[in-house]
Order: structure tokens, then sequence, then C-alpha cells
């Protein structure tokens, strides 16, 4: 009847691409500025060098895609036991502490080692949060 017709039905689209355009969003405003907040995280008086700051922005993102590679699996198995809801809304969280933790030391006070520490912490949560689009499309294809 009505209600088995219900339980098949597919999400509405403009429902899953909010949260998709609000994730989206807030790594396309991490992109361009991230390389720059890198400075903030060298010692204080150590001055800034191509190098330094090229091997810790590809350190940082290492991290990241280690953990995608390794979470992503492990958010398809949550939400197929707790559901895509309660797993979206908590990707979208983390997401929002990520932007949260690379506020530059000038805002906060951070020692360029508390920054520092702030900045490894955002990668590994950007890389936990990343399954947030896989799970918007699989909620699309109605599986």
């Amino acid at each position: 009847g009505r209600a088995n017709f219900r339980s098949h039905a597919k999400p509405a689209l403009p429902l899953l691409l909010a949260p998709a355009a609000l994730y989206l969003f807030s790594v396309s405003l991490l992109f361009p500025v991230f390389p720059s907040l890198l400075k903030f995280a060298l010692p204080a008086g150590v001055p800034e060098r191509g190098a330094e700051t090229t091997a810790l922005y590809g350190l940082l993102q290492q991290i990241k895609a280690v953990l995608d590679l390794f979470t992503l699996p492990v958010l398809g198995r949550v939400s197929d036991y707790v559901g895509r809801k309660p797993v979206t809304l908590w990707c979208l969280v983390l997401a929002l502490l990520q932007l949260l933790l690379i506020t530059p030391p000038s805002r906060t006070g951070a020692a360029p080692e508390t920054y520092h520490a702030c900045l490894v912490a955002s990668r590994v949560l950007g890389g936990m949060s990343d399954g947030v689009l896989v799970l918007l499309f699989a909620s699309t294809q109605g599986g």
C-alpha cells in the first residue's frame, strides 16, 4: 500500500543538495588559504622558506588522504547500521570543526606549536568528514 511506497521513495534532491553545497563551500574556502596559513605554524624567528612550507603542506594533505582511505569504508558500515542522516550530520559537524581549527593564531593568540597541532587536527577531521559526499550520493541512489 501507501506505506510501502513511502519506504521506497527517494529523498528529495534539494534536501540532499543543501548539505553537499554547504560542505563543498566550506572546503572551497579552505583550499586557497591553507598554504598561506602554514607560515603561522613555523616557530617564531624561523624565516618562512618554501621548502619547509611545501613539505608541511604535503604531509598534512597525506594525513587527510590516508584518513579518507580508511574512514570511508567505516562510515559506510556505520551508516548501514545507524542510518545515513546521523552519519551525514556527524560529518558536517566534523567539517565545521575543521574550519574552526584553522583560525589563524593572530586571531586566537596561539603559539606556533599549538597552531601546528591545530593544522594536523584539522586535516584529521577533514579526512574523517569527507565521507559526507559519498553518503549524500548514496542517498540519491536509494540504496
